[in-house]
Parts: structure tokens; sequence; C-alpha cells
């Protein structure tokens, strides 16, 4: 016997967002776990998909004048990642079906973009969009040695007579520069 046809214009509702980190080292976010419920008042659920994006700023190159090689060494790339869910029970055989996603080995140095598609046995979908705080790239380590980073910038330096002469213990960890270097 064939079930009768669902018939259903209401898409289904995306409700009980969650996402919490699931390793953390040094305020370093590494993996994260998602979880949502996606319910609808008539049909049952057919599908559900989780997209994380990096988010790009590409209004650094357009609006601040960035050099675009420059791009990937301020905001390291990271993939867009798509995952094709299934229910916790397994099975997409009711109304309301409960949904968690362990995202892993995230880059950082960014916001991402959490997206949630669900759609219902009648067909109508639903889309849900969250952007996280800014996930850092790297391992906070000064507090695990009581470092104290610090910026000298002097704007009338020059690479070549100034370095030569200059009598300090510290040096600039990206290398020595010129003033003349932001021209």
């Amino acid at each position: 016997m064939t079930p009768p046809i669902e018939k259903d214009s209401n898409p289904p509702l995306i409700k009980d967002f969650n996402w919490s980190p699931t390793k953390v080292v040094w305020d370093k976010v590494y993996d994260i776990e998602v979880s949502f419920t996606v319910e609808d008042d008539k049909t049952r659920i057919k599908y559900a998909e989780l997209r994380f994006i990096p988010v790009e700023y590409e209004y650094f190159i357009t609006d601040y004048g960035m050099r675009p090689e420059d791009y990937p060494k301020v905001f390291p790339p990271d993939e867009k990642r798509i995952y094709e869910l299934k229910p916790l029970d397994g099975e997409f055989d009711e109304r309301t079906e409960e949904f968690s996603v362990n995202i892993k080995n995230i880059t950082g140095g960014r916001e991402y973009m959490i997206i949630i598609i669900a759609e219902d046995k009648a067909g109508p979908t639903q889309k849900f969009e969250y952007k996280t705080p800014y996930i850092r790239q790297y391992e906070n380590f000064a507090k695990q040695d009581n470092t104290t980073v610090g910026v000298v910038y002097l704007l009338w330096w020059g690479k070549d007579n100034n370095w030569n002469d200059y009598k300090g213990e510290d040096r600039p960890l990206l290398g020595f520069y010129s003033s003349k270097d932001l021209l």
C-alpha cells in the first residue's frame, strides 16, 4: 500500500541552535560541536544539511588597499565544509528530528558562517544562518610564559642606515623595516 502524499506549504522550523567549542588550547578554538532541532507541524523531516563557510574580507583589498598577495598571510585560507546530516536516532521518520555535527581542525583567523538547510517530505525548505565570533588563528602563547608582546614603530626609520647603528636588544619579528615600506 502506498503511503498518502503529504501536503504542507509551511517550511520546517530550525530551533534550539547551539554551537560550542569542544577543543580549545590557550584561547584557540580547534573543534566545535553544532546542534539543533528541526520540527514540522504536519509532515516528516526529509533532509538536513550544515555548511561551515569561512568569512572572506575582500573589502580589505578593495576598500583599504591591501595587496592581494598579502591577503592569505593575514586571513589564512580555510575550506568550505558541507555536511549532509542524519538525525541522532539514525532515521528521517518523524516530524521532529535532532542533529549534531562535530567540526574539526578549524584554521581560524576569521569568522565563520554556519548555514543550516532543512526540508520536509512535502518539499518546503528552511534556511538558518549564524555568524560566529572571530576565531583566532594561533594559540595565545603569552599565557604560557608571561611574555609581553609590544610594538614600537618609528615612522622615520630606514632599512639601511638606522638598523646598522641600532644598539637595542629587541629585533622586529617580521624583519627590518623602513617607513618607506608603507608608500
